[in-house]
Order: C-alpha cells, then sequence, then structure tokens
C-alpha cells in the first residue's frame, strides 16, 4: 500500500453487544522485516568484487613505479622517448586512484563495463609501455655498441694510413740505396727491409682487426633488427598508445589483463537494504519517501518489499 493508502486502514471493530459506545484506539503498523532475517550474500559478492578490482589497480600501479623506476639504468639515447612514457604514467596513476574511490556495487551496468575497460586499457599500456621501453632500450644498447666499435675500426684505419706512410718512408729509402757503396748499402737495405717487413705485418694485423670488427658490427645490426618476442607466443605487439586509443582491437599481449572481468551482479538497491529469510529475499526500508523507489527496487530482485522495523536484519 502507499502511504496515503496505508494511512487510511481500519481494523475489524467487535461489538461486544453490551456497551452503549465503544471508543477504539489503533495504530497501523506496516509489514516488517522477519526476525532473524540475514544480509543478503549479494553484499559480501559485490565487496569480493571490489576487492578483486582494487587489487587490480594497486598492481597496476605498481607496475608504474616498476617502469618509473628503470630511468636511472636507461641508454641515453631514450630518455626522451621515455620522459613521454612518463608523463603518460603520472597521468594513468591518477586515473587509477579515481577508478579506485569508486563504490562499483552501486553504479549502472553501462558505467561499470566503462570504467572496467578503462581499467583494462591502462594495464595493457602500461605493460605494453614497459615492454616498449625494454625493446628501445636494447637498441640503443646495442647502437651504442656499434658506435664504439666504429671509432675502433676508425682509429685502426688512421693507424693503417700511418704505418702505410712509414713504409714508403722505407721503400724510398731503399731505393735510394743503390747510389751508395756496396757493403754500407748492403747493411741498411737489409735494416730497412726488416722494418718494411714489420710495417706490412703490422698493416696486415690492423685490417684483419678492421675486418673482425665489422662482423661484429654486422653481427650486431642483424641482433638490432630482430623483431621482439611477444609475451603472448609470439603474437606482435602494437604500440601501447594505439591500444589504448583503440587502434589495436586485438587482444592485449599481457594475459593477466584479460582476467578482469565485468561482475556479473546486479547492483545493489539505490533504496533499502537486501535481507534473507527462510529463502525468501526482503527489502527494507525505513522511511515512506523511500516507497516508492523502493517497489520498483522490490520487483528487480524478486523481493518483499518490508520495513526495516528496529530490532531485525
Amino acid at each position: 500500500l502507499c502511504y496515503d493508502e496505508f494511512d487510511k486502514v481500519k481494523p475489524e471493530f467487535a461489538d461486544d453487544g453490551k456497551s452503549i459506545s465503544i471508543n477504539y484506539a489503533w495504530t497501523v503498523m506496516p509489514f516488517t522485516l522477519p526476525a532473524g532475517s540475514t544480509k543478503h550474500p549479494l553484499y559480501q559478492n559485490w565487496d569480493n568484487e571490489q576487492n578483486k578490482i582494487s587489487g587490480r589497480i594497486e598492481h597496476i600501479k605498481a607496475l608504474i613505479t616498476e617502469n618509473e623506476k628503470k630511468e636511472s639504468g636507461l641508454s641515453k639515447k631514450i630518455l626522451r622517448f621515455f620522459q613521454g612514457t612518463k608523463q603518460k604514467f603520472t597521468e594513468y596513476r591518477a586515473d587509477l586512484e579515481t577508478l579506485q574511490q569508486i563504490k562499483y556495487s552501486e553504479i549502472q551496468k553501462d558505467e561499470l563495463e566503462k570504467h572496467i575497460n578503462r581499467i583494462k586499457a591502462i594495464h595493457s599500456f602500461i605493460a605494453q609501455s614497459s615492454s616498449e621501453i625494454e625493446e628501445e632500450n636494447r637498441k640503443a644498447q646495442i647502437e651504442e655498441k656499434i658506435e664504439a666499435k666504429q671509432k675502433d675500426i676508425s682509429q685502426k684505419e688512421n693507424e693503417c694510413a700511418e704505418k702505410e706512410r712509414e713504409l714508403s718512408e722505407v721503400q724510398s729509402a731503399i731505393e735510394k740505396q743503390s747510389g751508395k757503396k756496396a757493403e754500407e748499402a748492403k747493411k741498411e737495405v737489409s735494416d730497412y727491409k726488416v722494418k718494411k717487413q714489420r710495417l706490412n705485418n703490422e698493416i696486415d694485423k690492423r685490417k684483419k682487426e678492421i675486418s673482425s670488427i665489422l662482423n661484429e658490427i654486422n653481427a650486431l645490426k642483424q641482433q638490432k633488427n630482430q623483431p621482439p618476442v611477444s609475451k603472448d607466443k609470439g603474437q606482435k605487439q602494437g604500440s601501447a598508445l594505439s591500444n589504448l586509443q583503440g587502434g589495436d582491437k586485438k587482444s592485449p599481449p599481457t594475459n593477466s589483463i584479460g582476467n578482469l572481468a565485468v561482475p556479473a551482479l546486479p547492483h545493489l538497491p539505490d533504496k533499502g537494504k537486501l535481507y534473507q529469510h527462510n529463502g525468501q529475499d526482503y527489502l527494507a526500508i525505513m522511511y515512506w519517501e523511500e516507497y516508492d523507489e523502493g517497489v520498483n527496487e522490490a520487483k528487480r530482485f524478486n523481493a518483499k518489499l518490508c520495513a526495516k522495523g528496529e530490532k531485525n536484519g
């Protein structure tokens, strides 16, 4: 009954058959929650889901912190790249703080889905950013090795050029001995030939070292160009930012991301509280102002609408 009808309810008036007049007084009491009713398990189920969501958010925030700590060990070549990603980390940590404050048991399904998908998208971004940072750092470190080896080559080429200049001087000196006396020329030519042989050996050594370094550089270039191995059985990874913006519709590369599902539970009643008693669900309200919404909520839960009562539940 609505309040107006409830307020007009009158009891059965019994005549004692003796009195000239009888004054009746009564108190109209609404149907109250049965004694011994217990809190509906939906509340505990939602507590479990809230903890699961909060735990996932804490995990993502820990991943952000872990990635931020990588900065000191990164190649200088990718610090600019990392700073851009770090700015995103700051933005998404703030988003996660907001998402962690939401009472998911109290919101409609479409809004619930939106928030869960947002959490998963941020998780995907962080996971892929971590992989991208590692991959870019790997390439940068290889580039640094290549640059160092190219400097070695340049140094050895300069040494070769210097040895070849000395060799040319020795060859000229040998040729000049032809005008000297035989005995004197013979000794000097012998000395020059020894020096010439030593210079040729040193030049050959430098050239072999250069050839070896070039092979090492080619191996490093091949290593650098190898595609990264995805953590999801070799699945190619799109960029983290494009995935967050919806550019990559494939499943995220980290399996654990997909484990966070939208809770398949009805949101808690907007008015009143749910109870159970002997297999029956009850929606208990406290005030008449809650009655109209309580009727709709009771229908949604297939529950009996009742007053809370002072000592029940």
